[in-house]
């Protein structure tokens, strides 16, 4: 099968983050700028295809033009912002999944290549950088990423795996702290007085985050009762304890990491 779309899409919604943290979870959702929506004419293309013995595999590849993307307004020094541009953008990957059933066994395998390239022109580049076009791969740009799946039924129990692993997102580098004075306000004295410690930051999103991967593990069983089936599972998060990075703050240098090696027990009940 040639499964195959080609569209022109439009999006009235944005999100902005802020520029200061590194693996920031904080979105703010707005209307984009003066009502005019985010465009994308996508193709798809794909071919997906069952062998013997419950082996099917399919490759699907993809290629997108984005126009008038809503992107934060950029300033060398670190702040939260709401104001937004316009940036143009180019995308392009592909998708390989291998999937194997059998009355007892399932696995999955699927690895994913993304490329993702904005371009953004606005005064603050010329201020900074003495060009006003900037190309930058956005927070979003993972470029390889695996995802395995496997269970087994052992009796009456199943035991299941999961393993998945992502290249490093970008992110924006800082350069280094320094003590600002606000000169429009009043006159200051930088012998004797102390200005106000500000972050100022490099090219936008020039660096690399590190890589990260998982594997979780878990056992489960069902029961069947009277008033339903109960499940029980016991399982293992995040199995040889990797130390996944979940946020970095620039200005305290403070990291956290996502969980580590986390056990758990969980029961379910199901209604017939």
């Amino acid at each position: 099968m040639i499964p195959a779309a080609l569209g022109v899409y439009r999006q009235s919604v944005v999100g902005t983050s802020d520029m200061r943290d590194v693996g920031s979870v904080f979105v703010a959702w707005m209307n984009a700028p003066d009502g005019v929506p985010l465009k994308a004419l996508q193709g798809v293309l794909g071919w997906q295809q069952t062998l013997v013995g419950g082996l099917r595999w399919s490759l699907e590849g993809y290629y997108k033009r984005l126009s008038g993307i809503p992107v934060p307004i950029w300033r060398a020094v670190a702040q939260f912002t709401t104001d937004l541009g316009r940036a143009d953008g180019e995308v392009y990957g592909a998708d390989l999944r291998v999937e194997y059933t059998s009355p007892r066994f399932y696995g999955f395998l699927g690895y994913g290549y993304s490329w993702t390239l904005y371009e953004a022109s606005q005064a603050e580049f010329g201020t900074w950088f003495g060009e006003p076009v900037q190309s930058y791969h956005p927070p979003h740009d993972r470029r390889n990423q695996v995802n395995a799946v496997g269970s087994l039924d052992i009796g009456e129990f199943r035991a299941s795996a999961r393993w998945q692993f992502g290249s490093g997102l970008p992110f924006t580098r800082p350069l280094g702290f320094d003590e600002a004075f606000d000169y429009a306000r009043d006159l200051h004295d930088p012998h004797t007085e102390v200005g106000t410690t500000r972050l100022v930051l490099d090219k936008p999103l020039t660096g690399r985050l590190p890589m990260v991967h998982r594997l979780d593990v878990s056992l489960e069983r069902e029961f069947d009762v009277s008033f339903g089936k109960l499940l029980v599972q016991a399982g293992v998060v995040n199995a040889y304890d990797r130390k996944n990075m979940f946020y970095y703050d620039l200005f305290t240098g403070r990291r956290l990491d996502q969980l580590p090696l986390a056990p758990y027990a969980s029961v379910t009940l199901r209604n017939r």
